[in-house]
């Protein structure tokens, strides 16, 4: 295996890490995002099944869409829209609306882009 190989390995799961860390991040500051938000536990989890739900739509046609499109191409457009939508979270984490259209969206950027984008490089 060649070194440009395995930098574009390490790469791509540092992109694939990347994509997943805000839609799960309540499992790891369950106790923090609760005292922050205002939300109950109920809400944070409807959070992950919003983005649970979301995957399951988007996951078929992100396969279409990734083999008609450069992968490089996919995967930072992913990466870009993740960052926007984290920012915009950053601003409007306490309104339980506006989080579960953002979890929703995340399954775009994540699921519908970059996973299949990710398949296909490696």
């Amino acid at each position: 295996m060649k070194f440009k190989d395995i930098i574009s390995l390490i790469v791509l799961g540092m992109a694939g890490g990347t994509l997943y860390l805000l839609p799960y991040m309540k499992y790891y500051f369950y106790e923090q995002m609760i005292e922050n938000t205002g939300a109950s536990g109920q809400q944070l989890g409807f959070l992950v099944t919003m983005f649970g739900i979301a995957s399951m739509i988007v996951l078929l046609p992100g396969g279409m869409i990734a083999d008609r499109f450069s992968s490089r191409k996919c995967i930072l457009g992913s990466l870009i829209m993740t960052a926007l939508l984290t920012a915009i979270y950053s601003f409007v984490y306490t309104s339980c609306l506006a989080s579960l259209v953002i979890w929703f969206l995340l399954a775009f950027t994540s699921l519908f882009l970059a996973w299949p984008a990710i398949f296909k490089s490696i």
